[in-house]
């Protein structure tokens, strides 16, 4: 048979162990638990948190012979003075498919919960903090571990701690992933989150670590005649969320092409029509409206709309306005945009003379002044994103002779843009021998005859 046996290193003897543990019958193996390991010092009077420095081997005892193992080592242990349970994560559970969240959303939340951790008999009641680190992946596609000693941030517990809760707002959890590296509120937040208990100097993780997925979106809809099928509140269409820092969450537009006499209504939920934003009536340059109240809206005349609401004053704007480019190609005036044309609603096609090195911004005219929300609205964007932005650079043309431009808004979380050169123009249809193939359609110079 075995035993392990340990002796203080100073001045200790193996064959008179001060500490030992007999292995199985039969095993040549001992598996030991931090508490079997902290009893036995316990009884030799060894005060907790004290760090006791052994020696250790192992002892074969025949029957009639006990020989201890010529191979020694040191070891070094410290006696518990705090410590806490294992524990386990209820939810939410692991899941990569995303959770939309409204990031301004005071009203819903989050709730993480957890089994609780007992502490160490006589030690300090334990405290919880619930820790989020992004998941990451390396080049091949594995999961990176995460180091929780540093983690994205981490949040106490519900009661200042000592709850096995934490309920979170969808907002806060938007704040805090938003000032650590998701500013852009279009970026899915892939982050892993896990359960951190404290008793004293003592921190036991959570037995598991649970994936959460964040797609933060704030949406309103329009509804009526501008659809098709008509006036389908099951499929309504969503407007873009205006992404200027003081309208976020309570601005929505829609650029799109309505005939006089079209109607529609704001909506704020799908498949609802008891969350209708309707007009009741004109107010200054717009219409006042509000929480299903008020008629439809109606287009006074053929054309490109701006159809705007801003929930937080109850007032809706029903504008003909279009985007277009204003820039050092017609002279930064923003009075007379060079427009395109609208490809579908809230997608706009512009092609530009262009000298390669134009600086210009998307602007919808006709003044330098977004004050408030019925007057422009223009967009830049920074180096090397397609993100457009209201507080972002200018953008280079940095084609010649001409640039095509696009305004797309289709994303309604982020509007975005393409720039391409435009040298060669091509036409296509009926009236050409080689119609319907615009690979190979007519080439048209800038004097407009074909090549």
């Amino acid at each position: 048979s075995y035993t392990l046996v340990m002796a203080l290193r100073a001045g200790g003897d193996l064959t008179e162990p001060y500490i030992s543990f007999e292995v199985p019958s039969g095993a040549t193996s001992v598996t030991l638990t931090q508490k079997q390991i902290d009893d036995a010092l316990k009884a030799k009077t060894v005060a907790d948190g004290v760090l006791t420095e052994l020696k250790r081997s192992v002892r074969a005892n025949n029957g009639s012979a006990n020989i201890v193992s010529t191979s020694v080592f040191n070891i070094n242990i410290t006696r518990m003075k705090d410590g806490a349970s294992p524990f386990v994560l209820l939810g939410p559970g692991p899941s990569n498919t995303p959770v939309e969240i409204n990031p301004t959303s005071t009203t819903e939340s989050f709730k993480f919960n957890w089994t609780r951790s007992k502490p160490a008999t006589g030690g300090p009641a334990v405290t919880y903090r619930v820790l989020f680190a992004e998941r990451k992946l390396d080049a091949l596609g594995n999961e990176i571990p995460v180091n929780w000693n540093a983690p994205l941030f981490s949040i106490a517990a519900d009661n200042n701690g000592a709850d096995s809760l934490l309920t979170l707002t969808y907002k806060r959890i938007s704040d805090s992933i938003a000032v650590h590296g998701y500013a852009d509120v279009a970026l899915q937040a892939n982050l892993k989150w896990t359960v951190q208990a404290t008793s004293g100097t003592w921190k036991q993780l959570a037995d598991y670590q649970n994936n959460l997925f964040i797609l933060r979106q704030v949406k309103f809809f329009i509804v009526g005649g501008v659809q098709n099928p008509q006036w389908d509140i099951n499929n309504p269409l969503e407007l873009i969320a205006d992404k200027k820092s003081d309208r976020y969450g309570k601005v929505f537009f829609t650029y799109v092409y309505m005939t006089a006499g079209t109607e529609f209504k704001f909506f704020k939920t799908k498949g609802d029509w008891g969350s209708g934003y309707g007009n009741n009536g004109t107010s200054g340059a717009g219409f006042a409206t509000g929480f299903n109240v008020g008629g439809n809206f109606m287009a006074p005349a053929t054309g490109v709309y701006r159809l705007t609401i801003d929930v937080g004053a109850n007032m809706a704007y029903m504008q003909q306005k279009q985007v277009g480019v204003v820039g050092n190609m017609q002279g930064w005036n923003p009075a007379a945009p060079t427009y395109g044309g609208l490809v579908k609603r809230d997608l706009f096609l512009i092609i530009t003379s262009t000298s390669g090195t134009d600086p210009f911004k998307f602007h919808d005219g006709p003044e330098w002044d977004n004050s408030t929300i019925d007057k422009a609205r223009w967009w830049g964007a920074n180096t090397g994103s397609d993100n457009l932005d209201p507080d972002a650079s200018d953008i280079i043309a940095d084609h010649t002779p001409r640039t095509r431009l696009i305004w797309d808004g289709t994303n309604t979380q982020q509007i975005k843009y393409q720039k391409n050169s435009a040298a060669q123009m091509r036409v296509v249809g009926d009236g050409d021998p080689r119609a319907r193939h615009f690979h190979r359609g007519s080439i048209w110079d800038r004097r407009g005859a074909r090549a």
